[in-house]
C-alpha cells in the first residue's frame, strides 16, 4: 500500500489531530501511534483518506504517527511498499 504524502494538523495540538493521505483504492491503511519512548500506544485502521485521532487522553509530549507497509507483501509490488513517520507535538 502507498499513501503518498501524510499531512497532520493542527500540529502542535491540544487534543484532536487530523491525518490526511492518499488512499485512492480504499485499501486498509494502518497507523500506529507511538510515544516518545518508542512504545505503540494505539493502532488505527481505516479505508478512507483521512483519520481523526483524539490525543486528549494522553499526557503532553511528543508522539509519532507511523505508517509502515514494508512488511505487507500481500498484493503489493516491492516499489509500492512505503514507510512514513510523522512527529506530533501534544501540548495541553
Amino acid at each position: 500500500a502507498r499513501i503518498g504524502n501524510l499531512i497532520t494538523y493542527p500540529n502542535p495540538t491540544t487534543d484532536l489531530v487530523t491525518l490526511e493521505f492518499d488512499n485512492n483504492k480504499n485499501q486498509f491503511v494502518k497507523f500506529d501511534l507511538i510515544d516518545n519512548n518508542g512504545v505503540r500506544v494505539e493502532q488505527f485502521i481505516t479505508t478512507s483518506n483521512s483519520l481523526q485521532i483524539d490525543l486528549g487522553k494522553y499526557p503532553s509530549g511528543i508522539y509519532y504517527i507511523s505508517f509502515d507497509a514494508t512488511d505487507n507483501a500481500e498484493g503489493c509490488l516491492i516499489q509500492e511498499r512505503q514507510k512514513r513517520l510523522s512527529k506530533i507535538i501534544l501540548n495541553k
